[in-house]
């Protein structure tokens, strides 16, 4: 031996990727985005020049327009990539019943927006102030010709699942699960204030969430149930 320490080779990008993020979890999460794409785009060739309803509550009218929520109404797709990557580091299960739920919850949300399109009235915007001129941009990006999508919230159902799925994860600090339930509340109202939704579009992302969550716990309970009942045998 001469004396020196042997030096560990630099960890490449593709390993420093695969530390942060599992390899079994890549399928999985890439077809959610797909699916999350083609639901939010491709129902629009169906309903584009459907009737679209407006379930816009009558107190609605004095939640004031805050442009300045975008900060909170963008921050969600922080929360959601931090949320899944904890989620899918937890373990190779949680990872598939948790994206097994949500795309289940997305294919519910699909047949909402073809059976019941929904709309609302944006806000007219005046100012040329840097939150003014995003939210332009939201909604001319969005959709120019109307508010579409609402009716469940896709930005409160990812939100409430990043939540509600941290809920039981071993291999985070305590203080996780509060902080992901309040900023989950806080993107609840920016939805509101920045006029992308409305009132009745949260409950629903968060009730089919739970019915996505629970669709697929019974499947892969059941699955378990099986396999144990065939070893036994």
């Amino acid at each position: 031996m001469n004396g020196k320490l042997k030096e560990k080779p630099a960890r490449t990008l593709k390993d420093k990727m695969f530390w942060l993020i599992p390899k079994y979890a890549y399928l999985p999460l890439a077809l959610l985005i797909i699916i999350n794409f083609a639901v939010y785009l491709g129902n629009r060739i169906v309903t584009y020049d459907m009737y679209h309803y407006d379930f816009t509550l009558d107190f609605e009218k004095n939640i004031p327009f805050v442009p300045e929520a975008v900060i909170i109404y963008f921050g969600a797709f922080i929360q959601w990539i931090i949320g899944y990557i904890v989620i899918v580091r937890e373990s190779k299960d949680r990872c598939a019943r948790v994206v097994t739920g949500e795309i289940i919850a997305k294919f519910i949300c699909l047949a909402i927006y073809i059976i019941i399109p929904t709309t609302m009235a944006r806000p007219v915007i005046e100012g040329d102030g840097f939150f003014e001129q995003v939210m332009a941009f939201v909604y001319t990006v969005d959709n120019p010709k109307q508010a579409d999508n609402l009716l469940p919230s896709l930005h409160c159902l990812e939100s409430w699942i990043c939540f509600r799925c941290a809920i039981g994860c071993k291999k985070v600090p305590k203080w996780y699960v509060p902080v992901q339930f309040v900023f989950t509340l806080m993107v609840f109202a920016s939805t509101l204030l920045v006029k992308q939704h409305i009132f009745v579009d949260i409950p629903a992302g968060v009730i089919v969430a739970e019915i996505g969550l629970l669709i697929s716990g019974i499947i892969f309970n059941w699955k378990a149930r099986k396999n144990t009942t065939v070893n036994k045998e």
